[in-house]
């Protein structure tokens, strides 16, 4: 919707697929124990995303005061639905279930959902400085990630003995299934692991001031610092019980991350640029955590570390940059990144 002197605009989509994988992997060990292991793969994933989008754009002064804002909840989704993984041993032509060999048949369900709420105002304003011009911009955001994470993990043992084919469907045919009667045969036990479920919060706070200031008659500079207060909070606990979190404050901090860029105009067509800024990586939801999260078709699981911190970046460029006619333009740069506490 646009007035005069404002506009506002919402926007909403919502994106959904579905992906089916299948595999057949043959996975031999000739270190440490001899054996070889067939496995016989069933993956479904279905990935949803909601999103809405509120924006509103405000001139006021006759366009020298300027006033943007956004709100945008998102709901993030994915389901993987009955993951089924059948694993045998063979040995001398048999097909065996042996836990300890990788070789156990299981069907898992994991899902993640998460709520993200991100809103954010910025203000501009010209400035007269002498015969030049210039802006100065600040504002603050807000960005809100809830996520929970769990996972339904069932294996199929056996006790006694079992005859089967490799063929997955031999598993729970009605002669190879455990009762009192026979007391052997193929059950069902379900896996459920604490360390694979997992609720956590991040939260950032940020405010920033910057300006676009005219140095010289060819120098320009864009120098600005931004704020920002990032909360990171965990609930979840390990295997053996000894650590609980609960809510717990995993990360509490707050940055401050300068910024200049010098533009120096060598003539119509041609710019010299160079570039100082302060950016930072921080860990994700499951990189600072305890979970213990297993991946049925690669067969590895992934562990979280609570002891990891936010990666501080320096980030040095240099570009030189020719305009040419019709909008092209040729440019040849450089950078330089200096990593602390990098997250790998």
């Amino acid at each position: 919707v646009k007035f005069k002197n404002h506009k506002v605009g919402l926007t909403l989509l919502h994106i959904q697929n579905g992906e089916q994988k299948a595999g057949i992997f043959d996975q031999r060990t000739l270190i440490g124990s001899d054996n070889r292991i067939i496995k016989d793969n069933l993956e479904y994933s279905e990935r949803s995303i909601t999103n809405a989008l509120l924006t509103g754009k405000h001139s006021f002064k006759g366009g020298d005061f300027e006033i943007e804002w956004k709100l945008s909840p998102t709901l993030s989704k994915i389901d993987d639905k009955d993951v089924r993984v059948a694993a045998f041993r063979i040995e001398g032509g048999d097909y065996k279930i042996e836990p300890s060999e990788g070789a156990l048949p299981r069907r898992i369900w994991r899902f993640l959902d998460e709520e993200n709420y991100t809103g954010r105002i910025d203000l501009t304003s010209k400035l007269s400085l002498g015969n030049r011009t210039g802006k100065i911009k600040f504002g603050a955001s807000n960005t809100l990630k809830m996520r929970d994470y769990s996972i339904f993990n069932f294996e199929f043992r056996t006790q006694g003995d079992v005859e089967l084919s490799g063929d997955p469907n031999d598993i729970l045919l009605p002669e190879n299934i455990w009762t009192p009667s026979n007391r052997e045969g193929v059950y069902v036990v379900g896996n459920s692991e604490p360390a694979n479920m997992y609720e956590a919060e991040q939260n950032v706070f940020g405010g920033y001031l910057m300006g676009e200031l005219p140095v010289a008659d060819k120098i320009k500079a864009v120098v600005g610092v931004r704020a920002e207060q990032f909360i990171h909070k965990y609930t979840g606990q390990n295997n053996f019980g000894d650590i609980v979190l609960n809510d717990e404050k995993l990360l509490d901090q707050l940055d401050f991350l300068p910024a200049v860029n010098l533009i120096y105009s060598l003539n119509d067509n041609k710019n010299l640029r160079a570039s100082f800024s302060r950016t930072l990586a921080r860990p994700s939801f499951k990189e600072l955590s305890i979970a213990q999260i297993y991946d049925a078709l690669s067969d590895r699981t992934y562990i979280g570390n609570l002891n990891l911190q936010v990666t501080n970046i320096s980030n040095f460029d240099l570009r030189w940059e020719l305009f040419q006619d019709a909008g092209q333009m040729f440019s040849v740069s450089g950078f330089y990144k200096d990593f602390t506490n990098p997250i790998e």
